[in-house]
């Protein structure tokens, strides 16, 4: 029917985890999905603790994020990324961290 869509796409296709947020892992207004906090762990380097969490993970999800400002890139670190953790990394165009505001989705499934 009009405005209805497929469990499948639901439970498969959406974000589990999303968060937007400022150099000091301040999370802006209605921008985050499933995150319950941040912390700013030093220069470009950022910690969010997800509400529930997933079956696997976040370093061995699909995850998809933008860095903005002066930086070139943001990624999921593996070192301290769990099922139920985001730890993120801003870097700018020769791969050095710097604090940059941020934006990461990842995908999967919860557990």
């Amino acid at each position: 029917s009009a405005g209805s869509v497929p469990t499948e796409y639901v439970v498969e296709g959406t974000v589990k985890a999303k968060v937007a947020a400022g150099t000091a892992a301040g999370i802006y207004s209605n921008s985050s999905i499933n995150i319950t906090s941040g912390v700013d762990e030093g220069t470009g380097d950022y910690k969010y603790n997800l509400t529930n969490n997933l079956a696997r993970n976040l370093a061995e999800e699909y995850c998809s994020g933008t860095a903005m400002g002066y930086a070139a890139c943001v990624r999921i670190k593996t070192a301290e990324s769990s099922t139920s953790i985001m730890d993120i990394e801003c870097m700018n165009e020769t791969f050095g961290v710097v604090d940059a505001a941020h934006a990461m989705g990842c995908w999967g499934d919860l557990a």
